[in-house]
């Protein structure tokens, strides 16, 4: 074999990563030469070993996102009840806008039961904590969204906690409701304020 031929074998065996490399002639063996068949990472296997040791506590994950299903099904009772106790002469936006939360609570609910069925999981019958005051005027029904949905946000911050840099779709999924109940809390706390106000309202601040 010539000298070119020596060459286009040991352009082979790189290119492959799956043979000895040789010297340039055929009968001259390099000097501790190793296969090169999986000696270099693959984007795949660098990926792989950046993420051992990051898998998530699967039943811990489960049990909080059930504490979700149950908080925004208990949610949809309550601002449907809200929406049936609104009278005076701003009562049609207000009782829109309950009904609106009702129906986003549900979509909550539904987004958490399909999260916990994905991990294997079986999705709660069980409802949050209702609490009825009988305080029906606008101001304090009010309070009491601001307070559910400061409650729905902490849930929210845990399993955030949880699954941060372990697994995407989970944080994702985190990451986008705490952003919608961080609107919310934002939308409530201006119908608290008086016109003019550019402070946070005096419930608001109580619940930061």
């Amino acid at each position: 074999m010539n000298f070119a031929s020596g060459i286009i074998k040991h352009a082979y065996a790189r290119d492959t990563e799956c043979e000895e490399v040789t010297g340039l002639f055929p009968d001259e063996p390099m000097p501790n030469s190793t296969p090169l068949c999986g000696s270099r990472p693959t984007p795949h296997t660098a990926e792989k070993a950046k993420g051992e040791g990051m898998a998530i506590d699967r039943e811990q994950v489960i049990d909080q996102l059930n504490k979700i299903l149950e908080y925004e099904l208990a949610g949809v009772v309550r601002y449907t009840h809200y929406a049936m106790m609104i009278f005076g002469y701003n009562r049609i936006p207000i009782v829109a806008l309950f009904q609106q939360e009702a129906q986003e609570s549900l979509g909550h609910a539904q987004q958490a039961g399909e999260m916990i069925t994905r991990l294997g999981g079986h999705p709660s019958l069980g409802i949050g904590p209702l609490l009825e005051t009988h305080q029906h005027e606008v101001r304090p029904i009010l309070e009491e969204t601001l307070a559910a949905e400061h409650a729905a946000l902490k849930l929210y911050y845990e399993l955030l906690a949880m699954v941060e840099g372990k697994h995407v779709p989970l944080e994702e999924y985190a990451r986008n409701l705490i952003l919608t109940e961080e609107s919310h809390i934002d939308e409530i706390d201006k119908m608290l304020r008086n016109p003019g106000d550019v402070e946070v309202s005096p419930a608001a601040r109580a619940l930061n």
